[in-house]
């Protein structure tokens, strides 16, 4: 059987949720928890390094903004579904009312591994 490329990722654990990279009418359909809270706008985007999806997971104005940057390794596959180990970066944003009120480092990062399976779907649009 010829190999083709993954179009849906099942993923579970502190990161769960499905990425289908072609839904309906073939653009994406992103649905991702973190820690059990649902993340806001996730956008996915096809690199040399696999896809990476950028979404955001909460805000505090004039406090901080934590953003999900996940990367899922591109997968083909023959018939059954493939598990694979992915990363995730939580950064963290510090923000303030004004410019030039926080010292140090504006951005911190928490990495997490992450769980899931590789399959292909076929695309109702």
């Amino acid at each position: 059987m010829p190999l083709v490329p993954a179009n849906h990722y099942e993923l579970s654990g502190l990161i769960s949720g499905a990425v289908d990279t072609g839904g309906v009418g073939g653009k994406p359909a992103i649905s991702l928890d973190f820690d059990g809270q649902p993340v806001q706008d996730p956008q996915l985007e096809a690199t040399p390094s696999g896809l990476q999806i950028i979404a955001l997971i909460d805000a505090r104005p004039d406090v901080d903004s934590r953003v999900l940057l996940l990367l899922l390794p591109d997968v083909t596959i023959a018939d059954a579904p493939v598990p694979v180990a992915a990363i995730a970066a939580v950064v963290t944003i510090k923000t303030s009312v004004g410019p030039g009120l926080i010292e140090g480092p504006l951005q911190s990062y928490a990495i997490h591994p992450v769980s899931a399976s590789a399959s292909v779907v076929q695309s109702l649009g």
